[in-house]
Parts: structure tokens; sequence; C-alpha cells
């Protein structure tokens, strides 16, 4: 699971992951011809129980992917919060958008691409929702483990 990744074409398995310690990450194989960076990944952590270990997991989108939404999100806010704020002064003082284009861009741009980056990780989880699902049972598989509360 290198940074730069264009594909999983290394091996034929239908799961990829890594082992660091008892920090285990499976996800999905990725291919040249579907790449969705918004499927979701499980992450678990091995701990010891009596004779045996202790699996807790969660599923969750990829470290890079997650870092990149939160700097993006980021970044629109406080560069477009103050564009939209401007926009919606000018407009309750009576400014008349149709002498400047670029001030109904900010009362457009900045909710559009809010609304996008809310949606996006959305819809690409839609898209692999049973991968989930599939990742769960590879893991009780795998590990010869059962599922609990």
């Amino acid at each position: 699971m290198g940074f730069f990744t264009f594909g999983d074409f290394r091996g034929d398995e239908q799961f990829f992951g890594k082992i660091d310690g008892d920090r285990i990450e499976i996800r999905k194989r990725k291919s040249w011809f579907w790449r969705n960076d918004f499927a979701p990944h499980l992450y678990a952590v091995l701990s010891p129980a009596g004779s045996g270990a202790r699996i807790v997991g969660h599923f969750g989108v990829g470290s890079r992917v997650s870092l990149f939404m939160k700097l993006w999100m980021g970044l629109l806010i406080i560069l477009g919060g103050p564009r939209l704020v401007t926009s919606i002064i000018q407009m309750s003082n009576g400014y008349r958008f149709e002498k400047d284009g670029d001030a109904m861009v900010g009362m457009i741009v900045f909710p559009a691409m809010l609304v996008f980056g809310f949606l996006l990780p959305r819809i690409g989880y839609y898209f692999a929702f049973w991968h989930e699902r599939e990742l769960l049972d590879f893991a009780k598989n795998t590990l010869a483990a059962k599922e609990t509360e």
C-alpha cells in the first residue's frame, strides 16, 4: 500500500492489506479499471484475550483519502467562507449582482463545492458498500474468528 499506486497488479488475490505489529488494514484489491478510493477498509487491532486473541475493528476510508478530504474541506472553509459572507453582506445592502459576476461566484461556488465535498465520499461508499461484508467474512474465515457485538 504505497503512496503513489495505480493499481494492485502483483498477485491475484481478492483482498490486499498490511500488518504492522498488532494492527491490520485490509481492503479489496483495486484494478486499473475500477479505482474507488472511498471504498471501505477494515482497520483492526489484535489484543490478547485468554487463550486466544481479541480483534477489534472498524471500517473507514484510506488514511490518505481521509487526510485529503479534511485538508480540502478546511481550505474550502478558510478560503471560501469569507467570500460567501462578503457576498451575503453585499446582497443584504442592496448590491445588484448583474453589474459584477464575481460577487455571484461567491454565492454559488463555495456552497456548491461544500455540498460536493460532503456528497463525494458518500457516493463513493454507495458504489462499494458491500465490501464491508466481504472484508468481514474474509477476516473471519482467515483468522478463524467469530463475530460478537
